[in-house]
């Protein structure tokens, strides 16, 4: 009767736990403001910022990558729902900073991903708890 169920992955795990924290926190969503938003920035930010020792942006380029991160989360509706909500407002990061950040290398541009991609996660859990 239940052959079709297989032992769950570590990403299957992730994935179900993702759901249900976003099932469970969407009365919240419905009552995101520009507050929350804020919040949420200055949350990642701190993360960038604290991630800056390694890459040792100057901090022109710091600051231009920060106004980057700001201005794409700051004209979203609420704060992302989804992977693919995520994954938009990386991408849209990600290009602006190759655009106006023309001396950060490749390397470079991609660890910043990687810690926006973990800090978004750790913020929005840390923004939706108050």
């Amino acid at each position: 009767m239940l052959k079709f169920l297989r032992p769950l992955t570590s990403a299957s795990m992730t994935v179900m736990l993702t759901l249900s924290g976003i099932a469970l926190s969407s009365p919240v969503q419905a009552q995101d403001t520009t507050e929350t938003r804020k919040k949420f920035v200055e949350c990642v930010n701190k993360d960038i910022s604290k991630e800056n020792a390694e890459w040792k942006l100057p901090e022109s380029e710091l600051k231009k990558l920060k106004n980057i991160i700001d201005r794409e989360i700051m004209k979203e509706d609420t704060l992302p729902k989804s992977q693919r909500d995520e994954q938009r407002i990386i991408e849209n990061i990600e290009n602006a900073a190759a655009k106006e950040l023309p001396g950060v290398d490749r390397e470079t541009l991609d660890e910043v991903v990687e810690t926006l991609r973990a800090s978004g996660q750790h913020c929005f859990v840390a923004v939706r708890q108050g």
